[in-house]
């Protein structure tokens, strides 16, 4: 016999496309469009990648659907000199050239706002 538990499912998962899993991969792919595929993946090859989920991970438990405060996230500043070498034009010059316009800005070299209507999609 074994020290170990089994473990039995009972109820069949019922998580929604609203669920944390999926949130997250929405902010990733949301980071992913802001500082470039190629700086993220430098990102996770250095390990600073989690730092940001983490704090991510605070924010979104912190968030006020109907809050109309932009979300501030704190990024580290290599994050922006990575995403302006790998994509060749500075981080500024990147956000007003997607679909955001001024819903997203960066403030000081680590502190990117964002308006609470991206998040709420």
């Amino acid at each position: 016999m074994t020290n170990r538990a089994l473990l039995k499912s009972i109820h069949a998962p019922c998580g929604s496309p609203q669920g944390g899993i999926n949130v997250d991969a929405n902010f990733i792919m949301f980071m992913t469009e802001v500082f470039g595929t190629m700086a993220i993946n430098t990102m996770q090859r250095k390990g600073i990648y989690f730092d940001i989920i983490r704090y991510f991970e605070v924010k979104k438990r912190k968030f006020e659907f109907d809050s109309q405060t932009d979300i501030i996230f704190r990024i580290q500043v290599v994050l922006e000199e990575i995403s302006e070498e790998k994509c060749h034009q500075s981080l500024s010059d990147r956000l007003e050239s997607l679909k955001y316009g001024k819903r997203v800005l960066t403030r000081w070299r680590d502190i990117l706002g964002v308006n609470t209507s991206i998040i709420q999609s």
